[in-house]
C-alpha cells in the first residue's frame, strides 16, 4: 500500500495534515492502496468511507473538479485521465436501504494508554447523552455484546433517558403509534430483549449482528460511532479506557441485573443546572471521579479487579491520548 502517495494525494486536495493521517486508514479499510483508487471507490462508497464533510467536500473537488459533482453528461474526468460512468442502479425499497445502513458495523476505537495519573488530568466538556451512551455501551460489552451492537445499545439507553426527562419536564412527547408502526417493518427479524440501567430494550438481529431499536427504528451502529467520535474527540480513547475499567470492576451478577450501573452513571456524569435550565447543556465529565469510583468497587472486593484501564478484551491499546482512529 502506498500510504504516503495516498498522504500526499490528500494534502494537495487541500485537507489538513491532521485530518488526512486517519483518512489514509479510512481508505485503506474500504480497498484503497494507492491515490488512483480513491477515485475508483464511486461516490456512494467515498461519502460512507469519508465521513468528515469538508474532507470529502475537498476529495470530491479534486476528483470531480471545482464543484465536487459529475458533469452534466454522467461522467467525470479522474486524476489519472479516466472517466467513471454513471450507471443505473437496481431500485431498493427504503426499508431494505435502512436495514443495509444498520447492519454496517462501526470500527472500534483503541483505548487508551495513559497511566491512572494521567487520566485523571482529563476533564471533558461535554453533553450528557454521549456519555450515557458510552457508559451503557461498555456494560454492554460485559454482557457479551460486540462494540457495533454496544454502541446501539447505549444509543438506545441514552434515547430513552432523554425522553423521560423531556417528558418531565414537559418538553417531549412520546409518539408510541408511530414507534410501533416503525417497529412493523423490522418484526421479520429475530428479536431478543436485554435490561439496561433497569428498563427493558429490544433488538433485532441484522447480517452485521444485534441492533437495538430506538423509537421504534433500528439504530446504525456507524452513525452512533460517528456521534461519538464528534462528541469527544480526542478524548474518545482515556473516556473509553476510564468507563471501560469502571465496568470491568463491577461484578458479573450485577451488570446481568442492571443493580450498580445507573447509580454508578448518576455519580459521574456531568454536572447541569435542574429542570428545563439544563436541558440540552453540557457540564464537565471528570474521568478522575470515574476512577476514583473503580477503586472503591476494587477495595470493597466487589469488582473484577484492579488492572489497567484498558485491561481485558476490548480494542488495542493506543500509545497517546489523541482521537481514534477510526474516527474520520
Amino acid at each position: 500500500m502506498d500510504v504516503q502517495g495516498i498522504l500526499r494525494w490528500l494534502v494537495d486536495a487541500k485537507i489538513p495534515v491532521a485530518k488526512a493521517m486517519p483518512l489514509v486508514s479510512a481508505l485503506a479499510a474500504a480497498g484503497v492502496r494507492d491515490s488512483h483508487g480513491i477515485a475508483s471507490l464511486g461516490e456512494d462508497r467515498l461519502a460512507d468511507t469519508v465521513t468528515d464533510k469538508p474532507s470529502l467536500k475537498k476529495i470530491r473537488a479534486k476528483i470531480f473538479g471545482k464543484g465536487g459533482k459529475r458533469s452534466a453528461g454522467g461522467s467525470a474526468s479522474t486524476e489519472c485521465g479516466s472517466t467513471t460512468s454513471k450507471r443505473a442502479r437496481p431500485s431498493v425499497s427504503g426499508a431494505d436501504k435502512t436495514l443495509a445502513a444498520a447492519a454496517e458495523r462501526a470500527p472500534e476505537p483503541p483505548c487508551s494508554s495513559l497511566s491512572d495519573e494521567q487520566l485523571a488530568k482529563v476533564e471533558i466538556k461535554i453533553n450528557r447523552s454521549p456519555v450515557m451512551v458510552l457508559w451503557a455501551a461498555e456494560v454492554a460489552q460485559r454482557l457479551s455484546f460486540d462494540w457495533s451492537e454496544a454502541i446501539t445499545l447505549g444509543r438506545a439507553v441514552a434515547d430513552w433517558l432523554a425522553l423521560k426527562k423531556g417528558e418531565h419536564l414537559g418538553l417531549l412527547e412520546a409518539d408510541e403509534e408511530a414507534e410501533r408502526a416503525a417497529m412493523e417493518e423490522t418484526d421479520n427479524l429475530p428479536t431478543r430483549t436485554v435490561d439496561m440501567m433497569g428498563q427493558d430494550f429490544t433488538l433485532r438481529r441484522t447480517e452485521g449482528g444485534w441492533r437495538a431499536i430506538s423509537k421504534g427504528k433500528l439504530v446504525p451502529a456507524k452513525r452512533v460511532h460517528a456521534f461519538l467520535c464528534k462528541a469527544y474527540g480526542v478524548n474518545l480513547g482515556p473516556a473509553r479506557a476510564s468507563l471501560r475499567a469502571l465496568a470491568a470492576a463491577i461484578p458479573q451478577r450485577h451488570v446481568e441485573t442492571s443493580i450498580r450501573t445507573m447509580v454508578l452513571y448518576e455519580s459521574f456524569r456531568p454536572a447541569v443546572a435542574r429542570g428545563k435550565a439544563g436541558w440540552g447543556q453540557s457540564g464537565m465529565f471528570r474521568i478522575a471521579t470515574v476512577l476514583k469510583l473503580r477503586d472503591e468497587l476494587v477495595r470493597q472486593g466487589v469488582g473484577g479487579g484492579g488492572g489497567g484501564a484498558c485491561d481485558g478484551d476490548g480494542g488495542d491499546r493506543q500509545e497517546q491520548a489523541g482521537a481514534s482512529p477510526s474516527c474520520k
